[in-house]
Formats: C-alpha cells, sequence, structure tokens
C-alpha cells in the first residue's frame, strides 16, 4: 500500500481501480485500497551522518534481449528524509542512480537483483563523504567577521604535458560569524576568491583538497577596499551602453609582472551605461569596457584609496579601427584554410590582460578583424588545422591601429629552419 498522504502514482505504481463502491448522501465512505506493489524497491538515502536527503533516483534495469548496457526505466525524487519506494518495476538487474537535489556528490549502485512479485526492502543508501573546506572571512585590520561575502573556487591542475583548469562552484554567504562551507569539490588545488561589499582580497587563497575529506580553518582575511562608479557611453551619440561590461585591471610591480591572467573586479552596466565595482584593491588601477559592436575602452591609470568611492569614470566607446590583408603560406601561396590573430602589445604590466581577436581567411587568404582599439598591434598568421601550425613558426607582424581607419598588413608564416626534422 503506498504511504498516507501521497498518491500511488508518485512512488511509480501502475494505476488501480476499485469496483463497486457506494456513496450516499449525506455521509462519509472510508475506503482502504491494498495497492499491489508487484516488484519494487524500497529505502532511505543518509548522508555521511545518517540523515536523510532529498535526491533524484534513476533506475537502470539491464537488458534482456543479450546486448550489453542498461536502460533508464524510471526516474522520481525521494521524500524530505530520503525515503523512496519504486513499485511495479519488472524484474531483473537494476542500476540505481542517486543525484541528491542540493547539488553535492551522488553515488550509484549496481547489481540490484528483483525477482518476480517480490523486492529489495530496507536499502540504506549512504553518500560518500564530502569533498572541500571550511573556515571563515574576517576584516584584516579589526579581527572582525566579515557577515556578507561570496565565494568562488577555480580548480588547476599542471603537468609536463598540459595545464587545466575548470571554474568551481560560487556560493553566497550570510554569517555573524564570517564562517563558510563549501563541499561538492574533486580533489585537487584550488583558488579561492572572495567578494564582499567594502572589502578586497589582496590575492586568490591556495586551498589543498583531499578527496573525502572537508578541511577546516582556512582563515581569509580581507582588507578594506575602494568603489568606483562611472558610466559607459556611445562616443558618437552619447547614450548610455548598458549591456556593457567593465572591469579593473591593477599596476604591477616588476617583481609581480607574469604572463598569467589575473581576473579582478567587474560590474555589468545597468541602465543608462551606468556601473558600480565595490571592493576595489587599493592601489594603481583603470578600467576595460567591453560591450558588442564596439572597440575595447580602457581608462587612464587611477588612484583607489582604502575606504574610498571614486567617482565620474566615464568610458567612452567607439568603432575603433581595423585591420586587413592577406595571409601568405610558406609555399608562397596564399593560406587557406588559415586565420589571422591579432593581439595589443602586452608588458605584463597590468593584470588584466587585453583580449585577443581571431578571423578565419578566404580562398584568398584574405582576412579582415575589425573593432580594435587605437594602438599598437601584434598580428600572426597560422594554417589550419592546429597540428600544422605547430609545426611552422608565424611571422609576427606590428602594425598600428587608428580611431576609424584600416590598417592593411601582409604576414606569412616563416618556412622551416633548415637544421629542424621535416
Amino acid at each position: 500500500m503506498a504511504p498516507a498522504g501521497r498518491g500511488a502514482g508518485a512512488y511509480g505504481l501502475e494505476p488501480h481501480s476499485v469496483e463497486g463502491v457506494e456513496v450516499r448522501p449525506g455521509e462519509t465512505t472510508r475506503l482502504e485500497v491494498v495497492h499491489p506493489l508487484g516488484s519494487f524497491m524500497a529505502g532511505r538515502v543518509v548522508d555521511w551522518l545518517r540523515n536523510g536527503v532529498k535526491t533524484r533516483l534513476s533506475f537502470h534495469r539491464m537488458r534482456d534481449d543479450g546486448e550489453p548496457g542498461s536502460v533508464p526505466v524510471r526516474t522520481q525524487e525521494s521524500q524530505e528524509d530520503g525515503a523512496f519506494l519504486a513499485g511495479a518495476l519488472k524484474p531483473g538487474c537494476y542500476s540505481l542512480f542517486v543525484r541528491p537535489t542540493d547539488g553535492r556528490e551522488g553515488t550509484v549502485l549496481h547489481d540490484l537483483v528483483i525477482a518476480p512479485d517480490d523486492g529489495l526492502d530496507g536499502l540504506e543508501i549512504v553518500l560518500p563523504s564530502p569533498t572541500g573546506f571550511a573556515g571563515w572571512v574576517v576584516d584584516d585590520a579589526t579581527g572582525s567577521p566579515v557577515e556578507r561575502f561570496t565565494i568562488e573556487t577555480s580548480w588547476g591542475e599542471k603537468t609536463d604535458r598540459y595545464t587545466r583548469s575548470e571554474s568551481g562552484p560560487k556560493r553566497s554567504f550570510v554569517s555573524e560569524t564570517g564562517q563558510f562551507e563549501t563541499l561538492g569539490l574533486r580533489a585537487g588545488t584550488y583558488e579561492v576568491r572572495v567578494a564582499a561589499e567594502g572589502y578586497s582580497l589582496e590575492e586568490p587563497v591556495r586551498v589543498d583538497v583531499r578527496a573525502g575529506e572537508v578541511r577546516g580553518g582556512v582563515e581569509i582575511r580581507m582588507r578594506a577596499g575602494g568603489t568606483i562608479r562611472g558610466v559607459v557611453k556611445d562616443a558618437v551619440t552619447g547614450k548610455g551602453v548598458d549591456w556593457a561590461e567593465v572591469r579593473v585591471a591593477h599596476r604591477r610591480s616588476a617583481e609581480q609582472r607574469t604572463d598569467m591572467p589575473e581576473i579582478g573586479p567587474f560590474s555589468k552596466c545597468g541602465e543608462e551605461g551606468r556601473f558600480e565595482i565595490l571592493g576595489v584593491r587599493p592601489g594603481t588601477v583603470r578600467i576595460h569596457a567591453y560591450a558588442t559592436g564596439f572597440a575595447e575602452a580602457v581608462s587612464e591609470p587611477f588612484e583607489i584609496a582604502p575606504g574610498r568611492t571614486v567617482e565620474g569614470c566615464v568610458l567612452p566607446l567607439t568603432a575603433g579601427g581595423a585591420i586587413e590583408g592577406i595571409a601568405v603560406g610558406a609555399d608562397g601561396r596564399p593560406l587557406y584554410p588559415g586565420y589571422a590573430r591579432a593581439s595589443p602589445t602586452i608588458t605584463f604590466e597590468w593584470t588584466q590582460l587585453a583580449r585577443t581577436w581571431t578571423q578565419a581567411t578566404d580562398l584568398d587568404g584574405r582576412f579582415r578583424i575589425e573593432k580594435l582599439r587605437p594602438g599598437k598591434w601584434e598580428i600572426g598568421v597560422h594554417p589550419f588545422p592546429v597540428a600544422e601550425a605547430i609545426s611552422m613558426e608565424p611571422l609576427q607582424g606590428f602594425v598600428e591601429v587608428f580611431e576609424g581607419q584600416v590598417t592593411r598588413a601582409h604576414v606569412a608564416p616563416a618556412p622551416k629552419r633548415s637544421d629542424e626534422p621535416r
């Protein structure tokens, strides 16, 4: 019989009718309906502390036609306390995929065998121990807790052959003690970034996480930051560009300069192109503005002090200039298929590295790259696919881009040196 308060259909049971029920005027007729379960599974999903967890369960039955693999037959949710009942299942061998609805790590059970008109009752499915870290966020000057903040993680792996990275979960916290707990991570090394109104983080905090463990005691100390307010406008019409995005770049000292990008605070523009960036690290900064249909705009450098607000930062967006030219292969013929790449010259003086533009060549090797901000640009051409590009060293050309003008370039990859293997 299906548990009280829930329709049988919620447990995967087939419709069941009761005939010959007599209902008299002014009376309440009470029924007890015994529903045939058939083959079933029933149990409860709990965490490592044996607390019930609401989950989504997916039942997969092994194929009985001699072919390998399984086929999904049903997906349903457990109750809030983790209890579940799945009836009217076809006898056979099953795999059960269990995924908590709150996003934490799930588990899979295999080789669950159900006989005809029988079932598996009292299953206790224990979710794996969590992987993550926990700690608190405090004001570096006073040691008092920061009560509202957002934590974002990024995972990285570096070997002799490759470097991989991916963004992890981003969560907001409200805690009078500044405490937080971030679970559901994979094992590895994480860079942790924290954003809080009025505060800044000097640099990301590195945390090593082991599988099946929650690393505690991670203290993140934040300093008072500044605030920048301004507007992004169309330089021609003077109207605000409300779809623009602005980012902060910090000036690095000679010792801090590296080819690794560092994504600074950013903000989406709102009505009339206005923006506000909170928690900016004190120092020398400049603002980059990006919007579809325009070239990137960069402000002049200015100083931001702890706890102070800089008002009236105006970033006018223009159409910029363009580079067009012909890409020639090592054999002297138009390069096709291939692509041209344009990058602004970089000294790594600033944390926010400028974006790179690419454009595929046509049958004649021609390319045109638009919406480039005025300044000096580095141009390179590469054959396609990438495997060919790796075997050729592109000749880098440098050109000057001017507002509203088209700069023409003629670039070609250099042939292999005679001492290189063919």
